[in-house]
């Protein structure tokens, strides 16, 4: 007789992509049905505490940590919303991802604001519980996480942008009686300046760093 042990191995860039993404102000939770001390062992190599690993966990598990996260000072409620048929109904304000490749890892995808999924080891149901797919290793993970706050910003931006050009000319059309051709061409020139200021993307560079943000969580599953 004897006894065959099978260990995933620790991908390189594991650690460093940890750091990067603290570095974001991200922090890192992991989340395993693995035994405590392999869960441990794996925690310690990539640098999460012993507070931010869980292990033995079933998908039901992964899912109500994924919404006590969303819901810091009320984890009850997270519990009884646990069992909704709408799970991204049940997240709270704080902004949680959660990056997974299994089947028991659909729960805490459709949970998550943000459910990743890594095409190179994803199942068709885990692509589809995900809101998006990393179509490179886990390294680019912090990248997609700056392009995702760039974007959002350049996003409020642009609202910002073709609302007060909208104001503006409604106010001056108001008070000093602006031509109709002044107004309609006002309207078309905020229309490029809008989409001028969109093409702000084609100059990014994965590798700038991006702002700190306080109160956002990673589960790694």
């Amino acid at each position: 007789g004897g006894v065959m042990l099978l260990d995933d191995a620790l991908k390189p860039q594991a650690a460093a992509t940890v750091q990067q993404l603290r570095g974001l102000g991200v922090r890192p939770i992991l989340l395993t049905g693995d035994r405590s001390a392999a869960a441990q062992r794996v925690a310690r190599a990539v640098g999460i505490g012993e507070a931010d690993t869980h292990a033995g966990l079933l998908p039901a598990d992964k899912q109500r940590i994924i919404l006590a996260h969303t819901w810091p000072q009320d984890e009850p409620r997270a519990q009884d919303l646990e069992q909704s048929m709408l799970p991204r109904a049940g997240r709270g304000p704080l902004v949680v991802g959660f990056v997974g490749d299994g089947l028991n890892d659909c729960p805490a995808l459709a949970s998550a604001h943000v459910g990743i999924v890594l095409q190179e080891v994803g199942t068709q149901a885990t692509v589809d519980a995900a809101s998006a797919v990393l179509q490179v290793d886990i390294d680019q993970l912090p990248a997609a996480v700056t392009i995702a706050r760039r974007a959002r910003r350049l996003v409020l931006t642009n609202l910002l942008l073709a609302l007060s050009i909208n104001v503006a000319v409604i106010g001056l059309a108001a008070t000093c009686g602006l031509p109709l051709w002044l107004s309609v061409l006002s309207d078309s020139g905020g229309l490029l300046v809008v989409l001028a200021n969109s093409l702000w993307p084609l100059t990014w560079r994965v590798g700038q760093a991006a702002p700190r943000a306080r109160h956002n969580s990673f589960g790694l599953g």
